[in-house]
């Protein structure tokens, strides 16, 4: 049996969500996100409160692309105490426990501290391997931490395992 469903515009709040201090979105707009490889999409900062209140905002984009050096160059410009040639070396150490698996990258926002940094998730694993008890996470890990090059990395770049496909990641947030 099919019910209606009325839909009702609803303002967003107007607290300062994932920004920094004093500034506050402006109410019921996004912003039209512009990248080299994606079609421009419209962020809402109150649906996605842990991305950056600038560009790149939610973009995530694989390994390989223009925009993957760009958001990481964003961030090293922005914040040079994490240098290129370090994400280069987290990444040659996490591509040796996932393989030749998808890799993305994303500016995370942390809305209690207010840092920002890259978060790298891998894609395709097998839905029951997707998660950071899989013995691949779990040696990447170990790895990391016996790397003393990567210590200062630790809470400033973020790693996690999807189950599906890079192309069918907003599919794999419904399930």
């Amino acid at each position: 049996m099919l019910n209606r469903v009325e839909f009702e515009e609803v303002k967003p709040p107007r607290a300062t969500v994932a920004t920094e201090v004093g500034t506050s979105w402006p109410e019921q707009k996004g912003v039209w996100v512009y990248s080299k490889g994606q079609a421009p999409y419209q962020f809402l900062p109150w649906v996605s409160p842990c991305s950056p209140n600038e560009w790149p905002y939610n973009l995530e984009a694989l390994r390989g692309t223009e925009d993957f050096e760009d958001i990481l160059a964003w961030h090293c410009g922005k914040y040079p105490d994490v240098t290129r040639e370090d994400l280069n070396l987290y990444l040659e150490l996490l591509l040796q426990y996932v393989g030749d698996r998808q890799i993305s990258v994303q500016i995370h926002h942390d809305i209690d501290t207010q840092d920002r940094y890259p978060w790298f998730t891998a894609w395709g694993f097998d839905r029951n391997d997707a998660d950071e008890d899989d013995g691949r996470m779990l040696g990447f890990k170990r790895a990391r931490n016996a790397v003393p090059a990567l210590d200062h990395l630790f809470c400033r770049v973020g790693v996690s395992m999807e189950w599906c496909a890079f192309e069918d990641r907003h599919v794999s947030d419904k399930e």
